[in-house]
């Protein structure tokens, strides 16, 4: 029966106090608005009933609580005890944790979250989120649960090789040591997987699957993922939808499927030479291509729209496609190429060689004596498309303009050279380069106008001897 309510103008200060006047079987009925208290449950049978106006109310259930259940419409946790409870929920959104023995939960109405938390588990748990939970091998770990009543789910395993299905809802699923398969359905799902070779699957929705170091398997459904693989030899196959991929050595494969995908190199850690790049394809339906070093840590890509890619200290050569690509080295003499698209290249320490393509690009060359390469007036651009070179250091690095013909009127022959005037303004003479105010400007047709600018910052003088002409 109740033996009164809960609250600052109730019989009981307190739910731990209530509880004990109570005894098994008992009803605690919380007073409107009365929230923030964590009590152990000391008596089998007990009913707490709440209003929605409760709030933070953790329920911890003590060794030996056989069933405990909550009514009313307040948001109560509830936290097994490790030897196996009956728990029904009530119409509020329960966080429901279970740890041990045997378990049976109904999550009642409202938007409910289980944690079957088996960290502790050797066996393989194995089972699905319509039914039950079950640890192998006689560690005597399950939960059942009433179809329809949960709709969220955080299942957490620990040394087997353990296969987990979930349906639709925002899950997070985090596996042990094991080999395992993890299958969840429709939803933000956030999944973990561990170091041996695990199966991940997971439909639609938006998902995080961060796979662990052993040779995985990823498929994600239509929506945004954003998936990280470990060292291992991973196959990534990713469905529409605008999707980041990171992968961090080994040998893999990648699908990015339909959408604007980016893939994610992070290579910093090799020592030897990265080489490679696209082979085909387009900005539009994505890029097919290659990229390895040395040591055997290789990805193979497909349907791949733009790049973000990290290398290590080797002389590496990186060539991408019209996306809005990210090149990063380290030590080494890098070449890295990008195509359209604003992009950003970073040398690193070395004599690099940065060749940013068209589209407005930022160049970074850091350490050594860089070069700065512009093969067309396109690629150096103008006006809002103009490149910027961030820390061009005069009578170190170069600025080179060999592609570029300095005099495209119909009377000239031949491939012309720049002849660098310094600040001196454009004399309506084709092919004159000059610098003033942190920009490089040229004249290609004699008209006294800029066909091309580079931005190089406040540089205060330049000389011939900063350009390959």
């Amino acid at each position: 029966m109740t033996l009164g309510t809960v609250g600052p103008h109730s019989l009981f200060a307190s739910i731990a106090a209530a509880m004990a006047a109570a005894g098994p079987g008992g009803t605690i009925e919380l007073e409107s608005g009365y929230s923030h208290e964590t009590a152990t449950v000391l008596f089998s049978g007990m009913t707490f009933f709440g209003g929605a106006q409760s709030r933070d109310i953790v329920l911890n259930l003590g060794s030996g609580i056989t069933t405990v259940t909550l009514t009313g419409s307040a948001n109560i946790d509830l936290n097994d005890a490790s030897d196996g409870n009956g728990i029904v929920g009530n119409a509020g959104n329960n966080l429901i944790t279970v740890t041990g023995g045997v378990d049976a939960v109904d999550g009642g109405l409202g938007i409910d979250r289980l944690v079957v938390d088996y960290r502790q588990a050797i066996g393989a748990i194995t089972g699905d989120s319509t039914s039950n939970f079950t640890e192998a091998g006689g560690g005597g770990r399950s939960v059942t649960m009433t179809d329809g009543t949960i709709e969220h789910f955080t299942i957490l395993t620990g040394s087997g090789a353990d296969t987990i299905t979930t349906g639709a809802g925002n899950d997070i699923i985090k596996t042990g040591q094991g080999a395992s398969t993890v299958t969840a359905g429709q939803g933000a799902n956030i999944i973990f997987g561990g170091n041996d070779s695990d199966t991940i699957t997971a439909l639609g929705g938006g998902n995080l699957v961060r796979a662990g170091n052993g040779t995985n398997t990823v498929t994600t459904g239509a929506g945004a993922d954003v998936i990280f693989s470990g060292t291992g030899s991973d196959t990534i196959t990713a469905g529409a939808g605008v999707d980041h991929i990171t992968l961090h050595g080994g040998a893999d494969s990648v699908d990015a499927g339909a959408g604007h995908d980016r893939l994610f190199l992070n290579y910093a850690a090799l020592l030897t030479n990265v080489s490679g790049g696209i082979a085909g394809g387009n900005a539009k339906t994505g890029y097919v291509g290659h990229i390895a070093d040395l040591t055997g840590s290789t990805v193979d890509f497909r349907q791949v729209e733009s790049f973000t890619i990290t290398t290590g200290s080797g002389d590496d050569t990186v060539t991408t496609g019209n996306g809005a690509d990210i090149l990063r080295g380290n030590d080494g003499r890098d070449v890295f190429r990008a195509g359209g698209g604003q992009d950003m290249l970073f040398g690193g320490n070395g004599r690099d060689v940065l060749h940013g393509g068209t589209g407005a690009d930022q160049l970074t060359g850091g350490d050594g004596a860089d070069n700065f390469v512009f093969a067309t007036r396109a690629e150096a651009g103008i006006g809002a498309t103009h490149d910027v070179i961030r820390d061009f250091r005069s009578g170190v690095d170069h600025i080179n303009l060999v592609g570029i013909d300095a005099d495209v009127r119909v009377n000239a022959t031949g491939d012309q050279a720049f002849h660098f005037i310094g600040n001196a303004q454009f004399g309506a003479v084709a092919g004159e380069l000059r610098y003033a105010n942190g920009m490089v400007r040229g004249d290609v047709d004699g008209d006294g106008m800029a066909d091309f600018t580079i931005e190089v910052g406040m540089v205060p003088n330049l000389s011939v001897h900063d350009f390959f002409l």
